[in-house]
């Protein structure tokens, strides 16, 4: 009886613990995400430098944002203080001319520049060109790689200017492949067409085709949780609406086969032309625009910053 009763007292110390354990596991609240809402607005930080008033593209490593300039402007990157944006270094790619650089990616080790503009649906010299982000870094005159490729479904190389399918400001980088999204003016949809990272010509291999409902324009990848972004605008000319399209929870890379969900960002009178995106692993990220001059309607170019962290 003795060895009984020490063994209840030992036991009821132990309960009385398990117990207010499992009630405390019971009554901890389960963080839940919210839904991702209708409309967003972004966090403006500040109207960017004029030698940058058309960025086209944006990219984010080193505790710094990256940009370029498109058509017809000079072949160069342009390093960006992320909290003021102010320029803080200049890079000129040696061998390689802006024909129209439209959109930025990267690797673990490379930033792509896509020189794929093509508003025309002329070109027949599409490029992607493929920077050592060490070279970025320690030197102010790089020399690019080149991925050329080529649209199989594009036969007509002189369709009216702005009414065809085959021009594209979109891609990223997963999978050691390039995934374009092109900016289609004659039906408002995107082509989701994917390039191997291997240089020399290639052929784009279309894997599908999304009704956005307006202009797609930048498009990133949070490569810890597989979120897709694409960015874009209405083509309504000055009452265009910017938007976000959020892919997630796709399967098997099937990106259009999960979540979709579309955010209206606002007019392009109050935000500019939004043309760059970037995604960080922490679902917060950056958007640009370029500067807007039509008739007596000038909207200067503008960095502002998003934070998605309570939807993934």
């Amino acid at each position: 009886m003795k060895i009984q009763a020490e063994k209840s007292v030992f036991l009821l110390p132990l309960l009385i613990f398990v117990g207010i354990s499992c009630e405390e596991k019971i009554e901890k609240p389960i963080p839940l995400k919210e839904p991702i809402p209708a409309t967003y607005n972004l966090e403006f930080i500040t109207e960017l430098d004029r030698e940058v008033k058309e960025s086209s593209a944006l990219s984010f490593f080193n505790d710094a944002l990256w940009t370029i300039n498109d058509k017809g402007n000079e072949n160069i990157l342009y390093q960006l203080d992320a909290i003021n944006g102010s320029i803080l270094k200049k890079v000129r790619i040696s061998n390689a001319e802006n024909i129209d650089w439209e959109s930025m990616a990267q690797s673990t080790d490379h930033i792509y520049i896509g020189d794929f503009g093509n508003n025309d649906g002329n070109r027949k010299d599409l490029a992607i060109l493929k920077v050592k982000k060490s070279d970025l870094l320690a030197l102010e005159e790089v020399i690019a790689e080149k991925i050329f490729f080529s649209y199989p479904e594009q036969t007509n190389f002189d369709p009216p200017s702005q009414n065809h399918n085959f021009d594209c400001e979109a891609f990223f980088f997963a999978n050691n492949q390039f995934h374009l999204f092109t900016k289609n003016w004659a039906d408002n949809q995107t082509n989701y067409y994917t390039v191997p990272d291997i240089p020399g010509n290639q052929t784009a291999d279309l894997k599908k085709i999304f009704d956005t409902s307006g202009l797609i324009t930048a498009a990133d990848i949070n490569i810890s949780n597989g979120v897709i972004i694409l960015l874009g605008y209405t083509n309504s000319g000055t009452n265009s609406q910017s938007f976000l399209w959020l892919l997630s929870d796709y399967p098997s890379f099937n990106i259009f086969s999960g979540e979709k969900n579309k955010i209206i960002l606002g007019n392009v009178r109050e935000l500019g032309q939004t043309e760059g995106i970037y995604f960080k692993e922490d679902n917060v990220g950056w958007v640009t625009s370029e500067e807007i001059s039509l008739g007596p309607l000038r909207v200067t170019p503008k960095l502002f910053r998003f934070n998605f962290k309570t939807y993934f």
